[in-house]
């Protein structure tokens, strides 16, 4: 009798071990994934835009810098880059002057050489290559690109007097 209850507990033992180990390995595989999911790289989510504002009006100074009343950017730390006007458009970049996030007010950006009387274009750019490089331009391929809004660079042109 004695041997009899000890094989039925064994085999109900065995049994049980056998269906929690089987549906160890079943929640085991369903938590881990197969091999094809696991190494596959999760998606990267797309960098939300940056965006931004740029209140800048003409102005009178020395020769030194031009002053930016208040700029913001969000999405990004970014770049006020100085261009100079040709025939109506944004040329080439004079001068830049890096900015936090957020906002910022009464920024000086000031030129490469002294700034003479004429029409000039503060724009806003995102730091989006090497953080606190300035990387703007043909081989820089796509990094530090102008800010966007709207379909449009966030800049303006404004007439610069040297006194």
């Amino acid at each position: 009798m004695i041997t009899s209850v000890h094989n039925r507990i064994t085999r109900n033992l065995t049994r049980a071990c056998a269906l929690g180990a089987t549906t160890a390995l079943v929640l085991l595989t369903a938590a881990c994934g197969d091999d094809d999911e696991a190494s596959s790289p999760a998606p990267t989510p797309e960098p939300a835009a940056a965006t931004g504002t740029l209140n800048v009006a003409s102005q009178t100074g020395d020769g030194t810098a031009i002053t930016i009343k208040k700029v913001t950017i969000d999405g990004s730390a970014g770049w006020i880059a100085l261009h100079k006007d040709v025939k109506g458009e944004p040329g080439a970049v004079i001068g830049f002057v890096e900015i936090s996030e957020g906002e910022s007010k009464n920024v000086k950006v000031k030129g490469d050489k002294k700034l003479a009387s004429g029409a000039y274009w503060p724009m806003l750019h995102k730091d989006d290559g090497t953080l606190g490089t300035y990387e703007f331009g043909e081989s820089a391929g796509a990094q530090d690109a102008p800010v966007v809004v709207n379909g449009k660079p966030v800049m303006k042109k404004i007439t610069y007097t040297k006194k």
